[in-house]
């Protein structure tokens, strides 16, 4: 087989003119592309033996320029099993995710749990439960008693169940109605509030604190701000911890503190609110729940200065460090401290003016529960409640007589008629 550019001489003598052809040296046919050849060879060339390999590979053997990849027919594809523990057999490893859905592996990974004739079916995936089996007990004659057993456990089963989920959610009902009366409402308004913003039932910047929409009147502003906040993955644990502390130390300062006495308890709420809003006001701060409930928990600590509390990594120190542990904590962790700041002052303001100033400094009472707020919230008697006793003043020595410009001792007086 040769190539020519120009002319091409045939096996019968004729010359042929092409550019680039392909000539078969047994026959003499004459092919413009070499793959006519290769087949022209292999098939219906009748001067090739059918097995001379030499001849019918004598295109591919020859100086063709382009080289091409040969496929080598001897070479076997290896073969991977994996092994299923489940089914005890071997899978191809490209079957093996098809295998894990397969109705045949479920059925082999399935594990029985007897409980009361009842076999409960498990699936290996996670433990899914996928059905029940009922075995009975006794042998029946007739469909209608086996079907009758086979009610009854299924209601005795649905009803243990029920009666669960009803225990729960009792003692869950009884835990909120046990909440104090402020503190219940305040936890439920704040979680309401912080769940609607969260889940798109109302915008948040409507709940916030800003001074330009209440010029046009959006008075409920002041009053989202103390209970809205916004949760995230970033500050879902902070907004927890400030549910705990809201539950906890507000529970106790309602029942100890000030229990029995529930205008008492509001008015300081308003106290606390009303200057929370004014600090934020001043100072631009949207949301009012970290400081508000920093003042009640510093009140409470101040109340109780002496009561050792547990902080976290098993640290015990005195309540009345508790909000500047608080303080520092937040600062570390988060590099904020304003809110808690904020919190502390309003806190210690209330305190001043109603427990250290007329109690300890001898001062007059300038914060006083208002009596509308009294006949709302009259007061429970019967419980512990009170805001202790003010100290002893030192006694006054009594006045001298006599003198100059001091009364007559006149001595005792005798009662006219008497002996």
């Amino acid at each position: 087989m040769s190539s020519s550019s120009k002319q091409v001489l045939t096996s019968d003598g004729a010359v042929v003119a092409a550019k680039k052809s392909k000539v078969c040296h047994q026959c003499g046919h004459v092919f413009t592309r070499s793959d006519n050849l290769k087949r022209h060879l292999q098939n219906s060339c009748k001067s090739v033996a059918p097995n001379d390999e030499v001849k019918k590979r004598k295109f591919e053997d020859g100086g063709e320029s382009s080289s091409k990849k040969k496929i080598d027919d001897n070479k076997q594809e290896v073969i991977v099993n994996v092994r299923c523990n489940e089914c005890q057999e071997d899978v191809l490893k490209a079957h093996y995710r098809g295998h894990l859905r397969s109705n045949r592996h479920k059925i082999n990974a399935c594990r029985f749990i007897d409980d009361e004739s009842i076999q409960i079916i498990q699936s290996a995936f996670q433990d899914r439960l996928m059905s029940y089996k009922l075995s009975p007990s006794n042998q029946h004659v007739k469909v209608v008693d086996l079907m009758n057993e086979f009610s009854e456990k299924i209601s005795s089963l649905m009803n243990k169940q029920v009666y669960v989920c009803i225990e729960k959610m009792s003692d869950l009902g009884e835990w909120y109605r046990n909440v104090p009366f402020f503190t219940r409402y305040w936890l439920t308004l704040t979680v309401a509030f912080t769940l609607a913003g969260r889940f798109g039932i109302f915008r948040p910047h409507t709940l916030i604190l800003l001074y330009e929409p209440l010029t046009r009147f959006q008075i409920w502003r002041l009053f989202t701000c103390l209970f809205y906040y916004p949760l995230s993955p970033a500050t879902g644990f902070h907004f927890l911890i400030n549910l705990y502390f809201l539950y906890n130390y507000s529970r106790r300062l309602e029942t100890d503190q000030y229990g029995g006495k529930p205008a008492d308890y509001f008015f300081m709420l308003i106290f606390n609110w009303i200057c929370c809003i004014i600090v934020g006001l001043i100072a631009e701060i949207p949301l009012l729940l970290d400081p508000m409930v920093l003042s009640v928990l510093y009140i409470w600590c101040q109340l109780n200065k002496d009561v050792i509390i547990n902080f976290w990594f098993g640290t015990r120190f005195k309540a009345m460090y508790l909000p500047w542990v608080l303080l520092g904590f937040n600062m570390i962790i988060s590099g904020g401290g304003l809110y808690e700041i904020i919190g502390i002052l309003i806190g210690h303001l209330y305190f001043f003016l109603m427990f250290k100033y007329p109690q300890e400094l001898g001062g007059p009472m300038l914060l006083q529960t208002p009596s509308i707020l009294k006949e709302w919230f009259p007061d429970n008697f019967g419980g512990v409640h009170g805001f202790g006793q003010p100290p002893q003043r030192p006694p006054q020595a009594p006045p001298r007589r006599g003198g100059m410009f001091r009364g007559h001792n006149w001595g005792r007086g005798n009662v006219l008629g008497g002996n």
